[in-house]
């Protein structure tokens, strides 16, 4: 089966008649977001890794930002 092309009974209604042509374009349509939610799932779990790091930073910005609020002097010593 070609990219963009649907299986023969995704067009074809219970019965065996065909199905009116904007229906299938409406199933084409929401094959094509499956496959693009698909590629976003695929993507994510290839980039767990960096994510995670990202939420890690995210939880530890607080602790890192009253660290230095509490040690300003510490720092302002290794800055000048």
């Amino acid at each position: 089966m070609a990219a963009g092309q649907l299986p023969g009974f995704l067009c074809r209604a219970v019965e065996g008649q065909p199905v009116e042509q904007p229906a299938c374009i409406f199933i084409t349509e929401v094959s094509s977001c499956w496959t693009i939610m698909m590629r976003v799932l695929t993507m994510v779990l290839l980039k767990e890794r960096r994510l995670y790091m990202y939420v890690k930073y995210c939880e530890n910005k607080p602790k890192s930002e009253y660290i230095v609020a509490e040690y300003i002097d510490y720092f302002e010593v290794w800055t000048a």
